[in-house]
């Protein structure tokens, strides 16, 4: 199988080290981008793979085309790729908000029959360890299987219908800025006491891969690590009965519904 990317920025990137490290030989992957200097940037981070100049190049030599590009982008992509022969090819989406009828649409006539896939990913792809949020028609799931085996090596993969893949966007690509703004709360607050922040620093990683580690190893849920914890008359249940949980949850809450209005209204 031979993996067509248009567009290599950060998610692009993302891609490119993840079907790498699912097992996909370099010289199976091809990418196409528009400017000098991300082509540049691309030859310097992967040498070993084909960047192509057009988009019917790639179009030619790959079964499976990835679109790693903007939104406001995918009428021009959709209709440029949609004047090519795409028999027996699969069209995957990374684009956010845009639909798979959408995507039929601007590819034109190629859309009746074209296999079209949409993909949330997070960019923790590229070291298996990702998420990604997945949609298709079932009719198409033999053609799929090979693709769908490379993408399971690149983490967890949960099939959902179209609607759930924005909360897909929120929870898994998004939210791991929100979870490194909750750790850098627990960092900051943590120096306070420790004046030494390349420690607070070590400190807060640590205990956070401390909390993965243990909930996973163990199969406790969140509540069974604190009660574990937190023994009754302790430090920690002092620091639990400070601890408004529910101010978090509301303010989580409001950082993921506005982050879900705006997947909603990005194209």
């Amino acid at each position: 199988m031979k993996y067509g990317i248009i567009g290599c920025g950060n998610l692009g990137k993302a891609l490119v080290r993840g079907l790498l490290y699912a097992g996909v030989e370099a010289q199976d992957i091809f990418v196409n981008v528009k400017s000098e200097q991300t082509k540049q940037r691309v030859r310097a981070e992967f040498e070993q793979i084909a960047i192509v100049e057009s988009k019917q190049e790639l179009v030619n030599v790959t079964e499976t085309i990835i679109l790693v590009v903007e939104p406001k982008n995918a009428k021009e992509v959709l209709q440029e790729i949609g004047s090519y022969d795409l028999n027996g090819k699969s069209i995957i989406s990374f684009m956010a908000g845009i639909k798979r009828a959408e995507i039929r649409q601007y590819l034109g006539e190629q859309g009746k029959t074209a296999c079209v896939v949409r993909v949330m990913p997070n960019v923790s792809i590229a070291n298996g360890s990702g998420i990604m949020g997945i949609t298709y028609d079932e009719a198409n799931k033999a053609m799929l299987e090979e693709v769908l085996e490379v993408f399971e090596k690149m983490g967890y993969v949960l099939q959902v219908d179209e609607d759930g893949l924005d909360t897909i966007t929120v929870t898994a690509a998004s939210g791991l800025a929100f979870a490194a703004s909750l750790m850098q709360a627990y960092q900051t607050a943590g120096n306070v006491l420790l004046q030494n922040e390349v420690a607070s620093r070590e400190i807060t990683l640590r205990v956070f891969e401390n909390v993965i580690d243990l909930i996973k190893k163990e199969g406790l849920s969140f509540a069974d690590l604190v009660a574990r914890i937190a023994t009754k008359g302790g430090t920690t249940e002092a620091g639990m009965n400070a601890l408004n949980q529910e101010v978090i949850v509301e303010s989580m809450e409001a950082c993921m519904q506005a982050s879900l209005a705006k997947c909603k209204k990005i194209v």
